[in-house]
């Protein structure tokens, strides 16, 4: 490639490129990460406010996906109470969270330990994946439209820089052999071609 101006173009847009989809990239894992722990701080706060009978599904009458339902589970001196028959995870002796697979499913689970109770948050992986993959999407949508219409500003920008060349270039041709030896002006002549203009002018005088 010849041309300086399809360099730079190629060199701004690619630079481009490659900055947004690594803050794209960063921005994507970030928001995972954050909706993650946001979704592990529910399953904690579920826990600590559950009493000894969980309601089925923490639904109640409300309309709810049964995919998006949380598992509670609750082990007291009385026996054990469950939001659900359907599945049953494992009883986990310490606080703390765990995957589990239970009824075919993943499950993130989060159990309380306390001395009159253990509680047991779960809920479906698949959920928590759906949702962070959304919501991380979301937080790159952004650099998506962003990236393009930066590649049409370094177009325009490109195309703009190399006016006082091409400025040079139209004063040049429009000399005849009356005007031939008068100096090129080099007041508004840009830093980087004020050399070249230097010089022509050296070289007619």
């Amino acid at each position: 490639m010849k041309s300086l101006r399809g360099r730079l173009l190629v060199w701004l847009i690619g630079l481009l490129t490659a900055v947004g989809l690594l803050a794209g990239v960063a921005a994507y894992l970030l928001d995972l990460d954050e909706v993650d722990g946001f979704l592990d701080g529910q399953l904690r706060q579920i826990a600590v406010n559950t009493g000894d009978t969980p309601r089925s599904g923490l639904g109640g009458s409300l309309d709810i996906d049964p995919e998006d339902e949380f598992i509670v589970t609750v082990w007291s001196p009385s026996g054990v109470a469950s939001s659900s028959a359907a599945v049953s995870i494992p009883r986990r002796q310490t606080t703390g969270f765990f995957n589990a697979t239970a009824a075919g499913e993943d499950w993130r689970v989060y159990t309380l330990v306390l001395p009159e109770r253990t509680v047991q948050v779960a809920q479906r992986m698949v959920v928590r994946q759906e949702f962070a993959s959304n919501s991380a999407f979301r937080a790159i949508l952004p650099f998506v439209v962003l990236v393009p219409l930066s590649w049409l500003l370094v177009g325009w920008v490109v195309n703009r820089v190399p006016s006082p060349v091409r400025a040079l270039a139209a004063d040049l041709r429009a000399r005849d052999a009356r005007t031939a030896t008068d100096p090129l002006p080099l007041g508004s002549m840009p830093d980087e071609i004020l050399p070249l203009g230097v010089a022509m002018n050296e070289l007619v005088a």
